[in-house]
């Protein structure tokens, strides 16, 4: 199950013994701490972190680039990751050279190295019914007894425009979820998904226009 979504000679799991990676999100304060007592685990510039942007309680890697309007809470955020404007990451563990563009949400998510997540997509921590969230493997569904477990992204998947995660979800190395869909689940390594849409245009603006598309 690692390899289908992580590098299992990534630096991170060396750092912190043999914890499985998605064990860090169970407790990811905890994280912070180990990594800040630690010290750096690799040399590169200071973080760049925009006078307006918040960061509470988390572990910024070199090189990191936090823009105008983000918040950041309790979370890990390693070399080379940029959060662009008004994105939020919050109790999550994102590998190095990550790219939250802008107008994103990461709840309690693990993202590998090199994920790059669509402007305005959100992965959700959080079950609508707030009932415990269930990861969803290969082999099938496991109880996390979270109320509050996000979502598992591989190293180097693409996650595109206006998507939505749901929580749970593991999406693997190298796939590609196409804009705009809600994603529930299990993804594979390297597949792609994308929204088979139905669209019709009327030329006028009558009572029955919405009939047309029938």
């Amino acid at each position: 199950m690692l390899e289908e979504l992580f590098d299992p000679a990534e630096p991170l799991w060396t750092a912190l013994g043999s914890v499985a990676p998605w064990e860090l999100l169970l407790d990811a304060p905890a994280v912070v701490a180990a990594l800040s007592a630690r010290g750096r685990m690799t040399d590169g510039p200071e973080p760049v972190i925009h006078p307006s942007a918040v960061v509470t309680g988390s572990y910024l890697g070199p090189g990191v680039h936090v823009y105008e309007g983000c918040t950041v809470r309790d979370s890990v955020v390693l070399a080379g990751t940029t959060i662009g404007h008004a994105s939020e990451v919050a109790r999550s563990v994102i590998l190095p050279d990550c790219m939250i563009p802008r107008f994103n949400y990461v709840g309690s998510s693990l993202l590998g190295r090199g994920v790059n997540l669509g402007g305005s997509t959100q992965l959700a921590s959080m079950r609508y019914d707030r009932a415990p969230v269930r990861l969803c493997l290969p082999s099938g569904e496991v109880e996390t007894d979270r109320e509050k477990f996000g979502s598992l992204l591989g190293d180097g998947a693409r996650v595109a425009y206006g998507c939505h995660v749901n929580p749970g979800s593991v999406i693997g190395r190298g796939a590609l979820i196409g804009p705009h869909i809600d994603w529930r689940g299990y993804c594979p390594p390297e597949a792609s998904v994308f929204l088979r849409q139905r669209t019709f245009m009327s030329r006028g603006r009558g009572a029955d226009m919405f009939q047309r598309g029938e």
